[in-house]
């Protein structure tokens, strides 16, 4: 998996306090924005992610005056909730100076939420002391009372969340079970949509791709090892009739792949039924003499197998290999216009 000091688009892991009963204040969808003459559209945006939710019960605003989401829209903002104790927040602050000063000028708005673990990080001075310490230019919202916390319905220290400029939150997609049975458990929806993924765990199942896929979901067609925090190809083929489908938006889509022999192995990729182009393929994308689009899988690691000209709508990338190594831990997905 990713490192903790990586940050991605959606949680990354390093503690989950104590929770107390959910505290009731107004989301995003309960806006006046929320008419009935915008329920179309709201609904369209549903089906590619879900509605960012609100920052809302905020103490007190450094680096910047009161932001919120809806007045953000039109821009990709990016929300890391963080803690200054947190180890593991400390090390993301690298890669957060990087996006902020190199998309700032393109739209991306930084909005650190500042969620205490101990009393004393509820204390005004220590968190503005902290942020100078550390470099920290961008907004810091101090949320001491978990209200935007619990908005997010988000459990970690470090988490990131990225939203699109239709306030359309870009998650990762995580094709172990245990990360598909915690969504479940928490009221969210599952990244695996298919009923028989979660009837067996720890063992090869035959599984049926839908026809129709659901949008940001992942569906498997074949023989797979379902395991806790991966599916692993159950079998070896000859002709690429097991793959992994997904109806994605974003600009680019990058997987995070495994093999457990060490020797590399192919994986074919398409988009809509087509192989990819120079125009629409991430960096480690390969273009044969015939046209076909595929990856070399040498090492466990980030592959970027998608990078559009421009952000992209609902459309089917399939991934599929011949090889028993072929292992999926997750989908990321990029929205920037400069880079995955």
């Amino acid at each position: 998996m990713p490192e903790a000091d990586a940050p991605t688009a959606s949680a990354n892991a390093s503690g989950d306090p104590a929770m107390s009963p959910a505290i009731s204040s107004a989301s995003a969808e309960e806006t006046p924005a929320n008419t009935p003459e915008t329920q179309p559209v709201r609904t369209e945006l549903r089906a590619r992610g879900p509605l960012a939710s609100e920052i809302d019960g905020i103490d007190a605003w450094i680096n910047s005056d009161p932001l919120t989401i809806a007045g953000l829209q039109g821009q990709v903002v990016l929300i890391d909730f963080w803690t200054y104790t947190c180890v593991s927040c400390i090390r993301t602050l690298p890669y957060l100076k990087l996006w902020h000063s190199k998309y700032l000028d393109d739209g991306l708005v930084l909005v650190g939420v500042h969620t205490p673990e101990f009393e004393f990080e509820k204390d005004y001075d220590n968190v503005v002391a902290a942020t100078k310490e550390n470099g920290v230019t961008w907004p810091v919202a101090q949320d001491n009372d978990y209200i935007t916390w619990r908005n997010f319905s988000n459990h970690y220290w470090p988490a990131k969340y990225l939203i699109d400029r239709d306030g359309v939150v870009t998650p990762e997609l995580y094709a172990g079970y245990e990360r598909n049975f915690s969504a479940v458990m928490r009221g969210g929806r599952p990244y695996v949509a298919q009923d028989d993924y979660y009837e067996e765990q720890d063992t090869v199942v035959e599984l049926k791709a839908e026809e129709e896929l659901e949008p940001h979901t992942i569906n498997f067609n074949g023989h797979w090892l379902i395991e806790s925090q991966r599916a692993k190809h159950g079998r070896m083929t000859e002709d690429y009739e097991d793959y992994i489908d997904m109806k994605y938006s974003a600009k680019s889509v990058s997987a995070v792949l495994t093999s457990d022999s060490g020797e590399p192995y192919k994986v074919r990729v398409t988009m809509d039924g087509e192989f990819l182009t120079e125009e629409n393929k991430g960096a480690d994308i390969m273009i044969g003499e015939d046209g076909e689009s595929f990856l070399l899988v040498t090492e466990p690691r980030l592959y970027v197998v998608v990078d559009n000209p421009q952000y992209e709508q609902e459309r089917d990338l399939r991934m599929s290999s011949n090889s028993e190594n072929f292992g999926l831990f997750a989908y990321v997905f990029g929205v920037y216009q400069d880079g995955p």
